[in-house]
């Protein structure tokens, strides 16, 4: 039955240590992990010890849920309050679970590898953590008070110190034998532990004017003072991990706060150096800005309510004034960001009233600028009836008018258009360049290198490059000119297009876009004459810009020395100017046929 009662009082001690946890209301959270340990490791379970835990944590980590700077402990990537993250679980090597570097050092106060425990100078004097940073197990010889009543170094029963190092007798009400004292109850926090010990501060129990004791170990940097009494702010010690200082007085003002925060700009204290500091209420747009000084004009921030703008400076006429009132547009300076400022409300004159100058193609009719538009369509478009010079569009204005009458407008009479404004020719050459058929790519592509060859030169205009492929023909893509067709040394090659689609030139294509003349000595007789691809053109039709079929080059998208493109001999007027086949790897011209820029409908 003493064996049995022995028994309760020591399952009473642990059951007691993990229920006060210690206190969780006093304790940090650490308390609790560690109240499960001491039930393992103080050997009431256990004599052997085998049991004891492999690792003890003595300080709070960072909780691996929670961000820190962007990321969180065990993402993998190093951030800002971590020593290290190698983005495991594995607390037991060079880098805890908690971000800290784990020394090999016993006494550094991190669990290390080969370390079961480290609480730093905490090691020993019956703390949990022995000064060779293993956990204490009963029968080592090493009292720990907090949850042994003795340890003579044995498991040896009969020798007044018991297997499970508690004190033979104890809670029989007699003091005898390793026993500091024996009441004989069950009551921890009186004047005689369930151990059979007087109560000290550091054997883990709270006792008398004790506010806590923990039971691994009290320290002067943790939750629980070495005076066995709670670790608050204002108390001279420095609670590591939940105090940034400490000065142990009441001064708000000084280098530690009431608060045991560093002073700062921002935390609502009134420092030396500071203007002002309102704390959370500090902003870019109040009375009191960021960095703890009082806004003015001219600090680049612009108070709420009292100014409209702050440039930073205390100059006038560039937007924002002395007094930091916004410059308007029609004041009469232009400021920056403004084009001009005339002062009035005249939308129509050579200043706009948003202060930007007027242009043609605005969509306001300038009709009282120093050069009056007549018309303003809000766009650029020279075939409209107001082109961009914003004056009605006219015949010899230089543009052609969609949708009338006119078919050309070069500002008067020229070679290809009347005074009228009526085609009197249209403009063929040759290209100066050469490609192979895989090089023409496509039938537009093809008008393109036309109209871009032309560009900048007397013949500049819209052309289409005489050339079909396996659908489409020649003819099918031109404007059927009834009027004459002519060289760019304004020679005539053909009186209209059916005259120009057939083998009746008056003149060989033979001039290039730069009024070059397309030689070749001796001229091919044929389309087998050895200088006939000096002079090869492809055309993909015969004469009269029908269809020849698949001799295309693959609709002009190969360059293959296997396959035909049909062509023609730029110097040539019978059936040969586009009459014959080469094969798609030789490099010849292009023929050029200028078309109207609207053509009739």
């Amino acid at each position: 039955m003493s064996s049995n009662r022995e028994r309760g009082r020591s399952d009473g001690r642990v059951a007691a240590v993990v229920e006060r946890g210690y206190h969780a209301t006093r304790m940090t959270k650490r308390w609790l992990v560690l109240g499960g340990l001491l039930a393992q490791a103080a050997c009431f379970y256990d004599p052997t010890g085998s049991q004891a835990e492999d690792s003890l944590t003595v300080t709070d980590g960072p909780d691996t849920d929670t961000p820190t700077g962007g990321g969180y402990c065990g993402d993998g990537v190093f951030g800002p309050g971590e020593q290290c993250d190698d983005g495991n679980q594995n607390d037991d090597d060079a880098c805890s679970n908690s971000c800290k570097l784990l020394s090999v050092e016993c006494g550094d106060g991190s669990v290390g590898p080969g370390e079961a425990c480290d609480r730093g100078v905490d090691n020993g004097d019956g703390s949990l953590c022995k000064d060779d940073c293993t956990l204490n197990t009963c029968g080592d010889g090493y009292l720990a008070p907090a949850v042994e009543g003795c340890d003579d170094g044995n498991t040896v029963e009969g020798d007044g110190c018991k297997f499970d190092c508690t004190i033979e007798g104890c809670g029989d009400g007699v003091t005898a034998g390793l026993e500091q004292c024996d009441d004989g109850d069950q009551i921890d926090d009186d004047e005689c532990t369930n151990l059979c010990r007087l109560p000290f501060c550091g054997d883990g129990v709270v006792n008398g004017s004790e506010t806590c004791d923990d039971p691994n170990g009290n320290s002067d940097t943790g939750a629980c003072l070495s005076s066995c009494a709670d670790n608050v702010c204002g108390d001279g010690f420095l609670n590591v991990g939940v105090e940034a200082c400490d000065d142990g007085n009441p001064v708000d003002d000084d280098e530690c706060t009431n608060s045991c925060t560093p002073v700062s700009c921002g935390d609502g204290v009134l420092q030396t150096g500071e203007q002002c500091d309102e704390g959370a209420n500090n902003g870019e747009t109040g009375g009191c800005l960021p960095n703890c000084l009082v806004a003015v004009c001219g600090d680049g921030f612009v108070l709420a309510g009292v100014e409209s703008c702050d440039d930073g400076n205390a100059n006038g006429g560039d937007g924002c004034s002395a007094n930091c009132t916004v410059e308007v547009c029609g004041n009469g300076i232009t400021d920056p960001g403004e084009e001009c400022d005339d002062g009035n409300g005249e939308d129509a004159d050579d200043c706009r009233n948003g202060c930007n100058v007027a242009t043609c193609g605005d969509g306001v009719v300038a009709s009282s600028a120093s050069s009056p538009e007549q018309c303003d369509d809000g766009n650029v478009d020279d075939s409209d009836a107001c082109p961009s010079t914003c004056q009605p569009a006219v015949c010899g204005d230089g543009f052609v008018l969609a949708d009338s009458d006119e078919e050309c407008d070069d500002k008067g009479a020229s070679d290809t258009c009347s005074v009228n404004c009526v085609r009197t020719a249209y403009w063929v050459f040759t290209t100066s360049v050469k490609f192979t058929g895989a090089e023409v790519a496509s039938l537009a592509d093809a008008d393109a290198l036309c109209t871009s060859a032309a560009q900048g030169k007397p013949i500049e205009g819209i052309y289409r490059a005489w050339l079909g492929d396996s659908v489409t023909s020649a003819a099918s893509r031109m404007y059927l000119s009834p009027v004459r067709y002519l060289l760019p040394n304004k020679a005539k090659i053909a009186d209209g297009w059916f005259e120009l689609a057939s083998s009746m030139h008056e003149l060989a294509i033979a001039r290039d876009e730069n009024n070059t003349a397309i030689t070749v000595s001796p001229n091919p007789a044929d389309c087998a004459a050895v200088t006939a691809k000096d002079v090869a053109v492809w055309t993909g039709a015969k004469t009269d810009g029908t269809n020849v079929g698949t001799s295309a080059c693959g609709d002009w998208m190969s360059g293959d020395v296997g396959l035909k493109g049909s062509g023609g001999l730029a110097t040539k007027l019978d059936v040969t100017w586009s009459g014959c086949e080469f094969s798609c790897d030789t490099k010849a011209r292009l023929y050029c046929i200028e078309q109207p820029q609207h053509p009739p409908g």
